[in-house]
């Protein structure tokens, strides 16, 4: 959305912009519901992870203090929906390959699981308040909100605002050449939850060079996309696991599943080479290079 793209050289002011805005479009959100419940838990997760992307990259701007109790307030406004959020993937994911699959013993087999899926998310959503968890999701971005309202941010310091997203450039190649070496569960869990902040960064960033920096976020996101399919299969494998009452064998889907994911795995790695490919100098260089030009036709 254009609202989520920056306006002006003033960066620290139009990320403060962006974070209210994303609040006030959550809170519209929560008040008019025009999503089914599952569908608007998604948004407001990815929304809040939006805001703890550019908590992060303020960093240093905002001070420790005021970083470690946002983050710890956003964090805890995502953990109450996990449950939701992962039966909602899985479901969707086995849909996904039910759609793409001709086999008719794949068939069957997905079918059978997707029936399974939906009945243990019904049962889970049964449980669920969501009025609750909208409450909840309300009062903590209302909250939010009115710290975010009382920060004084010096619009001055482009050195920052650099480091910040030098970091996160940094903390995603380090990842990357992590997991090449150590391809664990948790390692890859990582790399994807920072390639998501270098994704909404780039994409809040892309009026400061368009051509370029919409192609780049747009490599971004389908290298997130690459790895959360990728984090997604390892939760429905451990569903999967999980079904000891279960009467029909998965084992073919397991194997088809695993197979899945190490050809996405296969897919994030070259595709992460080509993002993460410049050395950190010479992306803080190419970054303050375009911002420059950008700052002139302002």
């Amino acid at each position: 959305m254009e609202k989520n793209l920056i306006k002006s050289p003033a960066l620290q002011k139009e990320f403060l912009r962006i974070s209210k805005h994303i609040i006030s479009e959550s809170l519209q959100n929560i008040q008019v519901k025009t999503k089914d419940s599952d569908s608007l838990v998604h948004s407001l997760r990815k929304k809040v992870k939006n805001l703890r992307t550019i908590l992060k990259l303020l960093q240093k701007e905002v001070g420790e203090q005021f970083y470690k109790k946002n983050n710890f307030l956003l964090r805890d406004t995502n953990r109450r929906s996990a449950s939701i959020r992962n039966y909602f993937a899985i479901f969707n994911l086995v849909q996904s390959n039910l759609e793409h699959t001709d086999t008719e013993q794949t068939k069957e087999a997905l079918l059978l699981l997707c029936l399974r899926i939906k009945t243990d998310f019904e049962n889970i959503k049964n449980s669920i308040d969501y009025s609750t968890i909208f409450l909840h999701y309300q009062s903590q971005l209302e909250k939010y909100l009115d710290h975010l309202s009382k920060l004084n941010i010096d619009e001055g310091r482009f050195g920052v605002m650099k480091a910040g997203l030098l970091n996160i450039y940094v903390e995603g190649q380090n990842l990357l050449n992590l997991c090449l070496k150590t391809p664990t569960h948790d390692n890859l869990h990582e790399w994807r939850k920072s390639t998501k902040d270098f994704y909404y960064l780039t994409n809040s960033l892309s009026p400061i060079w368009k051509p370029v920096f919409q192609a780049y976020s747009k490599e971004i996101k389908l290298l997130t996309d690459l790895l959360g399919d990728v984090n997604d299969y390892f939760e429905l494998n451990h569903y999967m696991q999980s079904l000891v009452d279960n009467p029909y064998d998965f084992t073919m889907l397991l194997d088809i599943i695993d197979t899945n994911r190490q050809n996405l795995i296969s897919d994030a790695y070259q595709l992460g080479r080509k993002i993460y490919a410049m050395e950190p100098d010479s992306f803080a260089s190419q970054f303050k290079a375009y911002y420059s030009a950008y700052k002139k036709t302002c």
